[in-house]
């Protein structure tokens, strides 16, 4: 009995230095309550998209696995880079994953994805401070992903390489692109990243939890994505472009997509079957052979 009282005594002082923030970037639950967004800029729509962009990325990791059929999903380590807050790695460990390690460079993004981890007693998973610019390690992960990451990178082309390196099998990048025309839909020039300084848009709010450490901007074209991973050694890469139905949410389906790369060449056998049960996409382009 004293056992189990520490035990409560332990999360309920969890639990109240959880309850204490207010600007939850995530819709993380405690006690069935959902906790508070407080959105700096009124995005009250950002709950409802990471719901979603949590929902298709595990689609999109059971997918994966399958067509790569190296090894069964509890037997793969993932590693995703930019975790924030931990929503999406605790959410990708509901599917069995052998371990999880997520990093951020934000320490206070780290401390947070921590306590939800302590509160739920949350085993084979970790959240540690790093910096995947200047990151070295020489361990290899089956799975990386990087969700709403590129566009914060002062280096893209640098850091994929080293993202391309700690990748065994797969990489899940999921992005707001263009469609080298125009940005006009989300209101920004129509840049290609670059290694070049001169393009940096100077458009948000670093304090705010949840966007990037350094306060630019620099959208991906669609033809640089490509290009990116192609020469980053990977065989195969598939495109998808899906349809959010967020209320208030000034997101569109031409300027998001979701991207699977894979070390080695995946031929879709019967593509119909692979729409029809993955039919919250749009299959355009959906194949390519790098």
């Amino acid at each position: 009995m004293k056992i189990k009282s520490l035990r409560m005594l332990k999360k309920n002082k969890i639990k109240e230095k959880i309850l204490k923030i207010k600007d939850w970037r995530n819709p993380f639950t405690i006690d069935g309550k959902k906790l508070k967004l407080n959105d700096k800029f009124n995005r009250n729509w950002l709950h409802d998209w990471q719901v979603y962009k949590s929902y298709n990325l595990n689609k999109i990791i059971k997918l994966s696995v399958k067509l790569n059929s190296t090894k069964i999903i509890n037997k793969m380590s993932l590693l995703e880079v930019g975790c924030n807050e931990g929503y999406l790695s605790i959410n990708h460990l509901k599917m069995g994953l052998k371990s999880i390690l997520g990093i951020d460079l934000k320490q206070e993004a780290v401390n947070r994805a921590n306590l939800i981890k302590k509160y739920y007693n949350l085993k084979n998973i970790k959240f540690l401070k790093k910096n995947i610019e200047t990151l070295n390690s020489k361990k290899k992960y089956e799975i990386v992903t990087a969700n709403g990451l590129l566009y914060h990178l002062s280096d893209i082309i640098g850091t994929i390489e080293k993202i391309s390196n700690l990748t065994k099998d797969i990489l899940i990048i999921s992005t707001f692109k263009h469609t080298d025309i125009n940005l006009s839909r989300i209101g920004l020039p129509n840049f290609s990243f670059t290694r070049s300084s001169t393009l940096r848009l100077k458009v948000e709010n670093i304090n705010l939890p949840g966007n990037g450490y350094k306060p630019l901007v620099m959208v991906p074209s669609e033809k640089s994505i490509v290009k990116l991973i192609k020469n980053n050694g990977f065989k195969t890469l598939i495109r998808f472009y899906p349809y959010p139905r967020l209320k208030n949410a000034p997101i569109h389906d031409s300027n998001f997509g979701f991207y699977i790369a894979f070390k080695k060449k995946i031929t879709l056998k019967n593509n119909f079957k692979v729409q029809k049960k993955f039919n919250f996409f749009k299959f355009e382009d959906q194949l390519v052979q790098l």
